[in-house]
């Protein structure tokens, strides 16, 4: 009887085979798979930019800004909203800003766009349709928010007349903080 210590070269040869067919297998089974993977991100990518005016917009609504109790920082009309945020797109973050959004038609088409202080109107979305900016207040919706007491709506929408469209709501609170001196002193200088 014959002492075996390796591998007889045919048992090697079949090992080799066997690995280089897998190997094989495996690189085009994994070409293919980081294709997919780069056709799903591009996609992902695509979908994510047309949110982002949406996101824009709710989180601008996130961080929005009561100034002082007695003066509102925050007026809305059914195509206006200007307000006082910290969370405007394309800002250095906690940085506060005047910041309006508006609705604007033309020629049978409606935009939803920025305007930020100053500067020229941005439209960032676009509606087929007819539509408007609502506000809930006192567990009702309607179409102009003014105060002079400094409050903030609970939400705004972008509605059309069946549709909601966007949705934020206010995350911060709704009062002014009312400071101390105000009601011993009658007045509260910043």
């Amino acid at each position: 009887m014959r002492n075996r210590n390796g591998f007889t070269l045919i048992e090697l040869l079949v090992v080799l085979v066997i690995t280089s067919l897998t190997t094989t297998l495996l690189l085009s089974g994994l070409s293919t798979t980081w294709q997919n993977f780069a056709r799903l991100s591009s996609r992902n990518l695509v979908f994510n930019q047309a949110q982002l005016p949406k996101y824009w917009f709710i989180e601008s609504f996130r961080g929005v800004l009561l100034a002082h109790p007695d003066t509102s920082t925050f007026a809305g009309t059914p195509e206006t909203i200007d307000m006082l945020t910290f969370l405007a797109p394309a800002n250095r973050p906690a940085s506060p800003q005047q910041l309006s959004w508006e609705i604007r038609e033309d020629d049978g088409h409606w935009s939803l766009g920025i305007r930020e202080s100053a500067s020229n109107y941005n439209a960032l979305l676009k509606f087929n349709e007819a539509v408007h900016f609502e506000y809930l207040t006192d567990r009702k919706w309607a179409t102009n928010f003014t105060t002079s007491n400094g409050k903030l709506p609970l939400a705004i929408r972008v509605q059309s007349s069946d549709t909601t469209y966007l949705l934020a709501t206010v995350s911060r609170p709704l009062h002014a903080d009312i400071p101390i001196e105000l009601p011993v002193y009658g007045a509260y200088e910043f």
